[in-house]
């Protein structure tokens, strides 16, 4: 959009789209000012297709670059990856074992608990990266989590030195990735986050697309992507949450409702299925309250286990939604997890996630680990499973945004004239005097006692030697609208011309607020 040149520095311009999008969409306008784009206004559809409006009122000195004001709609934010390979790709299997890649859209990618690998048994932690470096092509690989415990010893410098590189080698890859501060990381009970912070705080990720917003310096924070159609928030908290932890969780959720939400966290399921005392206030106080919750993922606890709860959202007696955790802790295996990591393919044809636990140093799926393995019939229930997209919620969907109409209006600080304390229901007039020959433009700009502004549709009229049609004044519109102060106005100047030189009265009928100044 080009603006004029000469411009005054406090000229405003307003932005006005309108349109239509898929149902539970967040579709937002940005301006750029020159650096970044910058939000000026969003609206959330409701479950169905939606026709609704955008507008924004922006300075003309901060955001017309060059003469141009750059605006952008956009439906949903955070990242969109492209698909590295898809389902008809012709893959080579990195194992035997892999599930084939006709089989599924997209990967996710799960460690937990790396401490040791980070303290001793460096080569653990080096295979894990090199291996979704390598596969993500392959395998499609969207998104990595970390549930927490990077570091054995939070005052260890060596550890944090260790660990370093390997997330850097993500960072560098452009690989989106997410983590958190487990107990290790934080010194247990004093809950001290300045070496997380210090090696992992918000400054680290704050640019990176898919990353939301921070916590305390990344105590916490949540990620938008979106993969296969679906469009995820991870929202992540660090060791020890409490009440203001908890309302943070909830207020990130609710901004972001058509979202499937995964919660990670380092500490939530026990290795029985059982809930301590803060996790069973997540689930009570976030889980059960967010109907977008789908996902709980954690470490902490040394084993493999899963369990669901179900919420009846819409308080009808019968539950609606299923919530899915998940437990993945392998420190206690020797070398302190023998570089296992969980895999997450996604299948939208056959509607339901894959879950696989696979180790890159040894070459292996499933560990045969005792304490690990499920009921003889089927040993590995905890290590290799199915979860139906109806249970977790999912519905991959194509996404639609129709754009019907876009104007802009410059709003300049010209003043025709100015009405003060007009009493509610009475008529205000403003004479505009000497009017030069051609067309004309004007708004009004109303202010009530406690601050609140309106600003009407910009109308225009043309001044000229012959006036033809209703000369302003005495147009056909008058009194009130069904659409208030701004249909009568629309009403008001249709065809509307004037005498060049002329003084025109402006006296539209009966307001439903105080108004203070007219505008050209």
């Amino acid at each position: 959009m080009d603006a004029a040149d000469e411009l005054a520095a406090d000229t405003e311009v307003r932005l006005n789209w309108a349109g239509s999008a898929d149902g539970r969409a967040q579709v937002i306008m940005y301006v750029f000012d020159g650096e970044s784009w910058i939000e000026v206004d969003r609206h959330l559809t409701g479950t169905e297709m939606e026709e609704f409006a955008l507008q924004g009122v922006v300075n003309a000195a901060d955001y017309a670059i060059d003469g141009t004001v750059t605006v952008l709609i956009q439906h949903s934010e955070g990242f969109a990856g492209a698909d590295f390979t898809t389902r008809t790709s012709s893959v080579e299997p990195a194992h035997p074992d892999d599930v084939a890649r006709s089989d599924y859209d997209f990967t996710l990618v799960w460690e937990s608990d790396t401490q040791y690998y980070n303290e001793e048994f460096h080569e653990h932690q080096t295979k894990i990266h090199d291996y979704v470096l390598a596969e993500r092509e392959n395998k499609n690989i969207q998104f990595m989590f970390h549930t927490g415990d990077i570091v054995d010893d939070w005052d260890q410098p060596a550890q944090w030195a260790a660990a370093n590189p390997e997330y850097q080698r993500l960072d560098d890859a452009g690989l989106p990735y997410s983590v958190l501060a487990g107990n290790h990381d934080v010194g247990h009970t004093s809950n001290d986050y300045t070496e997380f912070s210090r090696h992992f705080g918000e400054q680290r990720y704050t640019d990176n697309p898919w990353y939301g917003e921070s916590y305390q310096d990344n105590r916490g924070h949540y990620d938008l992507f979106s993969a296969g159609g679906i469009d995820f928030i991870n929202v992540a908290m660090g060791w020890g949450p409490g009440d203001e932890e908890i309302a943070w969780m909830n207020e990130v959720l609710a901004k972001h409702p058509e979202r499937v939400a995964i919660l990670n966290l380092h500490e939530f399921m026990l290795t029985t299925g059982g809930l301590g005392p803060i996790p069973q206030r997540i689930l009570d106080e976030v889980a059960a309250t967010n109907p977008n919750v789908s996902m709980i993922m954690s470490g902490h606890y040394h084993d493999a286990f899963q369990r669901t709860d179900s919420f009846d959202d819409d308080g009808d007696g019968v539950d609606d939604r299923t919530v899915t955790s998940m437990l993945f802790d392998y420190q206690g295996l020797p070398e302190g997890g023998q570089g296992y990591l969980r895999l997450l393919h996604f299948d939208n044809q056959g509607q339901k996630m894959m879950v696989r636990t696979y180790s890159p140093s040894l070459e292996d799926y499933n560990s045969d680990e005792p304490s690990l393995l499920g009921p003889a019939e089927d040993p590995n229930m905890y290590q290799e499973f199915e979860v139906s997209y109806e249970q977790l919620g999912i519905k991959p969907e194509a996404r639609t945004l129709i754009g019907d109409s876009f104007s802009a209006d410059f709003l300049t600080s010209n003043e025709i004239g100015t009405v003060d304390e007009v009493p509610s229901g009475t008529i205000a007039s403003v004479n505009w005097k000497d009017v030069t020959e051609g067309r004309h433009s004007w708004y009004v700009r109303s202010e009530d006692p406690f601050g609140g502004v309106e600003i009407s549709p910009v109308q225009s009229f043309i001044a000229g030697e012959e006036a033809g049609g209703n000369a302003p004044g005495t147009g056909s519109s008058s009194g009130s609208s069904s659409h208030g102060l701004w249909g009568a106005l629309a009403g008001f100047f249709a065809g509307a011309a004037a005498l060049a030189g002329a003084a025109i009265a402006f006296v539209p009928g009966i307001w439903d607020y105080v108004t203070n100044a007219f505008k050209r």
